[in-house]
C-alpha cells in the first residue's frame, strides 16, 4: 500500500470472532430441551403470520396489521411463550449494530403487543444450563395454570349439568317461573364456562 513518508496507515481494530454461532447455540439448546419432559417447542415459529392467518395473502394481511413476518427461534403457542437465542453479543455483531438493535426492539414490541412472553438467552446462559432451568420452570408453571383452569372448567360443567337437571324437574312439575329463573342461571354459568375455556385455548 502506497503512503506518504512519515504518515502511518489508519489503524483498524480487528473484528472479534464469535466462538459459537447462533445456529450452533440453537442446536445446543434444542438438544438440552429434548432431554427433559417439557413440551416440545415449535422451532422457527412465524408468530405474526399465525396471528393474521398464514397462507396466500399473508404479506398483505401483515402490512394491514402493521406487522412484519417475525420468527421466534422456539415457541410454545399454547402458552404464548417464546425463546430467542442471541448469537450476536460480540463486537461488530448484528445485535450490536444500530439497525440490528432497532429490529430487535420492534420485534419485541410486536411480540408484547400480541401477548407473548419472550425470554432471550446467549451462549453463556445456554452452556451453563441456566437457560434450560428457567425454561423448564416457566413451562411447568404454565402447565400448572392450564391444569387448574381445566379443573375449573370441569367444575362449571358439573354446575351447568346440575341446573339442567333442576330445570327438567321444574318443567315436569309445570313450574315455568322456576324454569325461567334456572334458565337464566344456566346462561350465566355457560358464559363463565366459555370465558374459562378461552383462557385455556
Amino acid at each position: 500500500m502506497k503512503r506518504r513518508p512519515g504518515k502511518l496507515p489508519k489503524y483498524r481494530e480487528p473484528r472479534r470472532r464469535r466462538s459459537t454461532n447462533r445456529s450452533e447455540l440453537e442446536h445446543e439448546l434444542a438438544r438440552q430441551m429434548a432431554s427433559t419432559a417439557i413440551p416440545a417447542p415449535i422451532p422457527q415459529y412465524k408468530f405474526c403470520a399465525q396471528h393474521v392467518g398464514a397462507g396466500p395473502g399473508v404479506v398483505s394481511r401483515l402490512r394491514q396489521a402493521g406487522l412484519k413476518n417475525w420468527v421466534f427461534d422456539f415457541a410454545w403457542p399454547q402458552f404464548k411463550f417464546a425463546v430467542e437465542v442471541d448469537g450476536g453479543g460480540w463486537v461488530g455483531g448484528g445485535h450490536n449494530t444500530g439497525q440490528g438493535s432497532a429490529r430487535d426492539k420492534q420485534k419485541g414490541h410486536d411480540a408484547t403487543r400480541l401477548g407473548w412472553t419472550v425470554y432471550r438467552c446467549d451462549a453463556d446462559l445456554i452452556h451453563s444450563g441456566r437457560s434450560l432451568l428457567l425454561i423448564e420452570s416457566r413451562l411447568m408453571d404454565y402447565q400448572a395454570r392450564a391444569g387448574n383452569l381445566a379443573e375449573l372448567v370441569e367444575s362449571w360443567d358439573e354446575r351447568i349439568q346440575g341446573v339442567k337437571q333442576r330445570r327438567a324437574v321444574a318443567k315436569r312439575a309445570g313450574d315455568m317461573e322456576l324454569d325461567g329463573l334456572l334458565g337464566y342461571g344456566q346462561l350465566i354459568l355457560e358464559n363463565c364456562r366459555r370465558d374459562l375455556a378461552r383462557l385455556i385455548d
